[in-house]
Formats: structure tokens, sequence, C-alpha cells
């Protein structure tokens, strides 16, 4: 039987996540809950690059991490790997949005439902931010 799309747990939809400090780039770890497949394919678009096709990333785990994101919009979809059956839905597409620093202390040029996260490095999480 064909493996239900996975659902996409992080980041959240249209979520801002600002660098945590000037520096120029940042990892994020895309996570999403599946049945139990063995493998996933993750389709990546950086905007601005690429505008067809996605870069196509492998996972073993329900998470990917996708290293050195500079401040742009990024979209990404996922799908389980199954030697039976090549043909498994994808999950629907997400957009989430990597800030500078500086800008995010003054106005992110975006609607209301964008969600405000850091990365606080002491902890190794993601917090809200408080406005």
């Amino acid at each position: 039987k064909k493996e239900s799309a996975p659902a996409l747990v992080y980041p959240g939809t249209n979520a801002v996540i600002e660098l945590p400090t000037h520096n120029e780039n940042l990892d994020v770890t895309l996570r999403w809950e599946s049945q139990s497949a063995a493998s996933y394919e993750v389709e990546f678009f950086k905007y601005g690059i690429e505008k067809e096709k996605g870069e196509m990333l492998a996972s073993d785990n329900t998470y990917i991490v996708v290293k050195s994101l500079d401040a742009r919009e990024y979209k990404w979809r996922v799908r389980a790997i199954d030697r039976q059956r090549p043909d498994n839905e994808w999950s629907e597409y997400r957009n989430f949005m990597v800030t500078d620093f500086k800008e995010s202390n003054g106005q992110i040029r975006s609607g209301p439902t964008r969600r405000r996260e850091f990365y606080e490095e002491s902890s190794g999480e993601w917090k809200k931010k408080e406005r």
C-alpha cells in the first residue's frame, strides 16, 4: 500500500528564523512525521536560485539538517522512499524565511502571520521571540 504523505513539523509554515548574530549563515533542521519508511527524499528550494526543481536530499531519519543557509526564503517538501513503491505521495510544500540579525530589530517585510523564532546557542533550542 502507498505510504501516506509525511506531515511536516518544523520549521512552521512561514516561520521566520533569525540569524543568531551577524554570522554569515545558519544550519536548519527540517523535521517531519511519517509512518515508518526506510528512507525519505526531500526537495529543497532556495528562492531566487532553483526555479523548477529543488535540490534533492536523502535522509534515513524523520529530519535532515540543511547547512549554511543565508538570509532568503526557502521551500521544501518530503516523501517516503520505498523500493516497492517509488511513487509515494509528496507532503505539501512549506515555506520559511531566514532573516539577517540586524533586520529583525526593525520591521520584517511580511504579514502578521509570521512567527518569530531564534536559535539560542547555549541551550541549543529554538525560542519564540518576545515582542
